[in-house]
């Protein structure tokens, strides 16, 4: 993450309601503080002379603040949840301003007094943050002067002292260069903002933007300066510096493996094949969707290789399929995996499968709406049994590319997802008189449209939940949930304002303890916190391991530590969720359900 500070400084035209409505802007788009500059303007100039003096002097002038407005104007920005900063140019004007107010949040030296090393000793005294811009200085001479080790904590912000900096004299690898030694930041000046986000891409954790109503006006900052829309998209990348320019070894996030099964294309069996022979190519054919093995992966890593287990036509082609393959579960696993009902997520096509090679009695099946919306469905009644227990998830999409969302303003997106709904809610009640024991129905409510969080929370909860004869448990949700084979960002049952309401209001949720590690990461909050809240209001689970804001899907015992004996004690269906894990007849559930039962069984 970089912090990313509004310099006001001169660009406010001397007008207070000016300088206030620049801090509410540089709140809004997500700033970390704002800036100003003070110079006692009664001895600051010992003569202006030259042209150039005489037009900085005036600006200065024109801007200046007194001390009664500088107080106003930080308690102002501190109400905003905001730093407020300020430049100093000489150790008396230091002096002085201390002398008559309480010392700013931050300090910072600028270019023109980088090498002022008598201003800088002064402010570390204050023992405050202290930033160092580096213009028309060269780099060598000012990482030289604050070698010392009393200056270790200065932030050396590199920069261009040009008032616009033309795109193209950047030199941005001197941050790379000031990271060896000091924090470093970027000061732009530039024509273009987008600099700063290059900046941030080569490490920057500081970035200094001048903040403006008018680029095109008559104040000399002005040109150089940004408007509030220009720096929401710098913060925008300054809070998610480190996620973007990640590691060199990281993994595929789930997205990329969800569509390159989608996309690519993988190996199918064209005929049985038995355990201990040697797969070639000739034996496969190649088609998509991509469920096991690509040709290239097949060919670099298990071209050779004997098969591990027996394979039938039409399988797909698996890492899995040169492995041995895990032990059945005992009788008397089954029957501790069924009492605490330890849920499988199926498909229709797969109920039976599932049932052969894992069969905990518990399935919870995630339909498509093409299934929900076509006599398929029908066929889910027939597969069932009386004596197992079900949920059903409802898709997150409807016909269209859209997203599932009964309380759109749109019409046709209404309706569709209504049907969707209605039509759930009847397999519901068909499932329930089979089996004599109710059958929830899980949602993803994600879409809040134009609506305020307190009018879609009252929405759902009577127009849906209430309304309905069926138990409907809205699912707890990540900040940067999965959609369309990428990321979509969504503010709804996933933050502290939801744990408000659900506790105000009491009702039930289906809590996926992924989704509340990723969604606390995103927030700053502790994860554990919000299971605990959470956990009073929870009759449905699903069990992941994640790790950060997007990593989800995890085997279990792989993430963020959760306390699975407490979980298991929980009398409510416990749906196993981790990423791809029916691929490989139900592989990677089978090794979830033998870690649930390891757990139970240390704790005996």
């Amino acid at each position: 993450m970089a912090n990313v500070i509004a310099e006001i400084g001169i660009n406010f035209g001397g007008n207070i309601d000016t300088a206030k409505d620049l801090i509410l802007q540089a709140s809004r788009a997500g700033c970390w503080g704002v800036k100003f500059q003070y110079r006692n303007t009664e001895t600051f100039y010992f003569e202006d002379n030259e042209i150039g003096d005489a037009i900085v002097k005036s600006e200065i002038q024109k801007n200046n603040l007194t001390f009664n407005q500088i107080s106003n104007l930080q308690k102002y920005t501190n109400s905003l949840g905001l730093e407020f900063g300020m430049s100093f140019f000489r150790e008396e004007d230091l002096g002085f301003y201390l002398s008559h107010i309480s010392g700013p949040d931050f300090y910072k030296v600028p270019s023109a007094e980088c090498m002022n090393a008598i201003l800088v000793d002064a402010i570390l005294q204050q023992n405050k943050t202290l930033l160092v811009s580096t213009g028309g200085h060269r780099l060598e001479e000012v990482i030289n002067q604050y070698s010392n080790e009393k200056y270790k904590h200065i932030i050396i912000l590199h920069c261009i002292a040009n008032y616009p900096a033309d795109l193209g004299i950047q030199n941005l690898s001197k941050i790379k260069k000031i990271a060896e030694t000091h924090q470093p930041g970027y000061s732009s000046h530039d024509v273009d903002y987008e600099v700063c986000i290059a900046a941030i891409s080569m490490g920057a954790k500081w970035i200094e933007r001048h903040l403006t109503n008018n680029k095109d006006g008559i104040g000399l900052d002005d040109s150089s300066s940004s408007t509030e829309d220009e720096i929401k998209s710098i913060c925008k990348f300054a809070k998610l510096a480190e996620e973007i320019i990640g590691a060199p070894h990281s993994l595929p996030n789930q997205g990329e493996i969800l569509n390159m099964q989608n996309l690519g294309t993988g190996l199918y069996l064209k005929r049985n094949l038995d355990a201990g022979k040697i797969l070639s190519l000739e034996d496969c054919v190649i088609a998509s969707p991509r469920k096991g093995l690509s040709v290239g992966e097949f060919e670099k890593s298990f071209k050779g290789k004997k098969l591990k287990r027996d394979l039938y036509a039409g399988s797909p082609i698996t890492e899995m399929s040169f492995k041995v393959p895990i032990k059945a579960l005992s009788t008397e696993q089954l029957a501790k995996a069924k009492q605490k009902k330890i849920t499988i997520p199926v498909r229709i096509h797969d109920l039976e499968i599932m049932r052969k090679n894992i069969g905990t009695g518990s399935y919870e099946f995630h339909l498509s709406y093409e299934e929900v919306l076509s006599d398929d469905i029908d066929r889910v009644e027939e597969i069932c049994m009386a004596e197992e227990n079900y949920s059903i998830h409802l898709p997150d999409y409807i016909p269209g590319n859209r997203i599932f969302d009964p309380l759109s303003n749109d019409g046709q997106t209404n309706q569709l997802s209504r049907k969707v709904l209605q039509r759930t809610e009847r397999i519901s009640d068909r499932l329930e008189q089979l089996t004599g024991s109710r059958v929830p129905i899980v949602g993803s409510f994600s879409q809040r449209n134009t609506m305020q969080h307190d009018e879609f929370f009252e929405r759902l909860v009577s127009e849906i939940i209430i309304s309905s004869k069926q138990l409907i448990y809205p699912q707890w949700l990540p900040v940067n949930a999965w959609y369309f084979g990428g990321t979509v960002k969504l503010d709804v049952f996933n933050n502290e304002k939801y744990i408000q309401m659900i506790e105000k209001h009491s009702i039930k949720i289906c809590l996926d303890l992924c989704h509340v590690i990723l969604s606390a990461n995103s927030h700053g909050a502790n994860y554990k916190d919000w299971v605990a809240r959470l956990m009073p209001y929870t009759e449905h689970l699903h069990l992941a391991d994640a790790v950060g804001e997007n990593g989800e899907g995890l085997p279990l015992g792989t993430g963020l530590p959760l306390d699975y004996m407490d979980i298991l004690e929980n009398k409510y269906m416990k749906v196993i969720e981790v990423w791809q894990g029916h691929f490989d007849e139900g592989y990677k559930f089978k090794q979830a359900v033998k870690y649930l039962l390891n757990v139970e069984k240390l704790n005996d």
